[in-house]
């Protein structure tokens, strides 16, 4: 389902997330990992979170705000934070083993986002590889994973960045991705504790998948290749100044891209940007 080009904006005002809305509805597991703070409008949750990990805070702290000032994307893009409209997060991670990879953080972070919007928006989302999660072709949520390398060669630390479109904001979204960002509800009433209901579900989704002795890499490739919809369609893959026409043939157990070029080339693509060319009815989107 695509939302409107000019979308219904609602009155609604959602509550704040709150820590006891937020741990009340974690699953038992999780609200034994999570430890979570609201800060209400701050600059940046990832940067609060990196600066509690470097000064040796344990795995699982949890940063949620209203809103951000300056709110980071990929790439060092801005990502749009209006106060009470969205939901803003961070957890820190310190991964071991198989799932200390980078990759698995952002993936099974984005399996979760997923699964929580079904179960709080009764809506079946997508995800445009690497990390952008979309309803119908609009963008409403971005995730940033950034880390600190152990000397050891590992990650010291990782912090996990969330954020998720929640209503449309009141005069919409701004010129530049007007075109590209949509919201989980669009002119609905939604529940004014919905903040604390999509947190607690991303977190204990994310715990389930990631963090719990349970975790398994297979299920988050899984799940991932389940609500990833980029393979079949023709892309434009973005390196630097380069762009460069492909078809996305599927994905690997690594979630790698596999693409093929226009001039025949195939190559598995671990990170990178791509677009979704315009014959397949996609827009560009960036990833928080």
């Amino acid at each position: 389902m695509k939302n409107p080009e000019k979308p219904v904006i609602s009155d609604t005002t959602l509550h704040p997330p709150s820590e006891a809305g937020i741990v009340a509805r974690l699953c038992a597991p999780a609200a034994e990992f999570y430890s979570v703070e609201c800060v209400g409008v701050v600059d940046s949750t990832n940067t609060i979170a990196k600066r509690m990990a470097a000064e040796g805070c344990a795995a699982g702290k949890v940063i949620v705000a209203d809103g951000q000032t300056a709110g980071r994307g990929r790439l060092g893009r801005a990502f749009h934070s209006p106060r009470g409209t969205g939901l803003y997060l961070s957890v820190v991670l310190r991964p071991q083993d198989e799932l200390a990879k980078p990759e698995f953080i952002t993936t099974a972070a984005a399996v979760a986002v997923c699964r929580a919007i079904e179960s709080t928006a009764a809506t079946r989302p997508a995800i445009k590889w690497v990390n952008d999660v979309l309803i119908g072709d609009r963008k409403v949520c971005g995730i940033l994973t950034e880390g600190s390398a152990s000397r050891a060669g590992g990650l010291d630390f990782a912090v996990l960045g969330i954020g998720i479109n929640l209503v449309w904001p009141k005069g919409g979204f701004p010129a530049d991705i007007a075109g590209t960002a949509g919201a989980l509800f669009k002119g609905e009433v939604p529940p004014a504790d919905l903040p604390d209901r999509v947190a607690a579900a991303v977190l204990s989704n994310f715990a389930k998948l990631y963090v719990l002795p349970s975790a398994d890499p297979s299920e988050i490739v899984r799940l991932y290749k389940s609500y990833c919809t980029t393979p079949g369609k023709h892309i434009t893959v973005i390196c630097g100044s380069s762009r460069r026409p492909a078809l996305a043939l599927g994905l690997d157990d690594s979630l790698h891209l596999l693409v093929r070029y226009d001039d025949g080339e195939e190559e598995a693509l671990a990170f990178g940007e791509i677009s979704i060319r315009p014959d397949d009815k996609q827009t560009d989107t960036e990833s928080k």
